[in-house]
């Protein structure tokens, strides 16, 4: 059984280009750490970094250079549902939408979070969808294969295997949401189908796919969800609008979406700003940002695990600040007190781009001995990308937290993110489960995640008291392992001073006079053969 694509209606509103009225202005770059991180890193600006963005909207999908700031020649290639490319912009085949998201993602000027980026492939959704992410998934339901040491570089021995074909773009913007066409109103979203595409998609090229949630709309599925694909997809960085109109989670089988918020009015626009933050944290780890030949490593490993999807996503989550009103507990859709990997509305928290940096910057930490008297960290924050190989291996990471004045604390925050694996295209995806855990200065155990369906863990908390403390990622003891399963960790100790990694003391919402358009949703059709 294969689902295929039978059309997708154009399903957007055009707008007008708004590049004078609404850029993603002083207010909104400081909100997300942005302002600070170009004070202090004025070349951080995603130099180097290809970049894609998915309109939807048929043929009418092309960001017009002009609006953001950007070189009308060189700078983008457009893509069209039928798959043909070209490099000059068609206001006959513009969207003011997809303009808007632009001039937040890659604006030039100071609009924009990632102004310096190399590239943008701009793709019409309805190729992007049924071509690219999807495109042996319709004739070919085999398991894709990971032998191919640089898939970028031999597409055809990939589509030879049966993979979807790959993009040249390390991070891809999705500023849309899939949900039942007009037509069957009553037939649900495939969500596991869109899920296995991009995630397998993950899982071999390390693409790092943004997507908005959708604007609260709810799905055609039971129990009803307000989380729309492909944001639904696990490997994925799935990303709500903060003090804007915004889907809340769970996703429909319980997993906690979104991963975090940004401010934007409306999820197609605080997409992009997490997308220009994930390039600006792609460079800095390609240039080596954090990194220290004593580690052991070669500069070329460093660099290729500081970039790894997992490893931008775990810092992107880590850094984010904690609005009012966070929580990992909720109330589910029947009435039912649950905990999950996050909070339902917040994810993370609010995206901020300058504590993500700093984490980076501070460098990957392995794991250390463990047992009193082993060795510490050497610095209270940073980041690992490392394996575990068995369900009871446990890596363990110490930190030695000094004393502080009398009524402070320390205040952490973990996150633990892996992959989904590779599934075949007409099966059920599994979920390796890994765990998050802290022991306390006598051994006791304070804190882990709890999730058997999420591929994300985090840990915040609050008065910590000095002494010696061990974060252990290991294997959830009821749940299922195939492993060994890669995995990326970010940790941050916050003293009382705020000395490990600052944060902004005040998160303003949005200011009532910015209006943007909504996120419109793509309608698909589907049919079962």
């Amino acid at each position: 059984m294969a689902v295929a694509v039978c059309s997708i209606p154009l399903a957007l509103a055009a707008t007008p280009s708004v590049r004078a009225g609404v850029p993603a202005d002083a207010s909104i770059l400081n909100q997300i750490g942005a302002m600070q991180l170009a004070a202090m890193h004025p070349n951080l600006n995603g130099a180097g970094v290809v970049v894609a963005q998915v309109e939807a909207g048929g043929n009418n999908f092309e960001a017009d250079p002009n609006a953001i700031g950007q070189a009308t020649t060189g700078f983008f290639t457009y893509i069209d549902s039928n798959g043909a490319a070209g490099t000059t912009y068609s206001s006959a085949d513009g969207s003011g939408h997809a303009s808007t998201v632009g001039n937040f993602f890659y604006g030039g000027g100071g609009y924009g979070v990632a102004a310096g980026v190399s590239h943008v492939y701009n793709y019409s959704s309805s190729y992007f969808l049924g071509s690219v992410v999807g495109g042996a998934s319709g004739n070919t339901p085999v398991m894709p294969t990971t032998a191919i040491a640089d898939p970028v570089a031999n597409p055809t021995e990939a589509l030879a295997n049966g993979d979807a074909p790959p993009i040249p773009a390390k991070v891809v913007n999705q500023s849309f949401v899939i949900t039942p066409s007009a037509a069957n109103p009553d037939v649900p979203v495939p969500e596991s189908y869109y899920n296995i595409q991009y995630d397998n998609y993950t899982d071999l090229y390390g693409t790092i796919f943004v997507s908005g949630v959708g604007d609260g709309t709810y799905t055609q599925t039971f129990p009803n969800s307000e989380i729309n694909p492909p944001a639904t997809a696990y490997n994925s960085i799935a990303v709500g609008a903060y003090g804007g109109r915004t889907g809340v989670g769970p996703t429909a089988d319980g997993r906690s979406k979104p991963d975090l918020v940004a401010p934007g009015g409306a999820t197609s626009f605080s997409t992009p700003l997490v997308s220009g933050a994930a390039a600006l944290l792609v460079q800095a780890g390609n240039r080596g940002t954090g990194y220290s030949a004593g580690d052991g490593l070669r500069a070329s490993t460093y660099a290729t695990t500081a970039t790894d999807e997992r490893t931008i996503k775990a810092l992107l989550l880590n850094g984010a600040v904690k609005p009012a009103g966070w929580s990992q507990t909720y109330t589910n859709a029947f009435g039912q007190i649950q905990t999950g990997a996050l909070d339902p509305r917040y994810g993370a928290g609010v995206l901020n781009v300058y504590n993500s940096y700093e984490q980076l910057a501070a460098g990957r930490e392995a794991p250390t001995s463990t047992g009193a008297g082993g060795a510490v960290e050497k610095s209270a924050v940073g980041w690992d990308f490392n394996t575990l190989s068995t369900a009871t291996q446990a890596n363990s990471y110490e930190f030695n937290l000094a004393s502080v004045p009398s009524g402070s604390s320390y205040t952490l925050t973990a996150t633990l993110v892996w992959n989904v694996g590779l599934t075949p295209y007409n099966g059920m995806q599994s979920l390796d489960n890994l765990q998050l855990q802290l022991y306390g200065p006598n051994g006791q155990l304070i804190s882990a995640g709890a999730s058997l369906v999420d591929n994300v863990q985090e840990l915040y908390l609050q008065n910590l008291s000095a002494g010696q403390y061990n974060l252990v990622v290991t294997g959830l003891p009821e749940g299922v392992f195939g492993g060994p399963t890669p995995y990326a960790l970010a940790f941050n100790f916050q003293d009382p001073s705020g000395s490990s990694v600052p944060e902004p003391s005040v998160l303003a919402l949005l200011a009532a006079g910015l209006t943007l358009p909504l996120l419109k949703r793509l309608r698909r059709k589907t049919r079962m053969t």
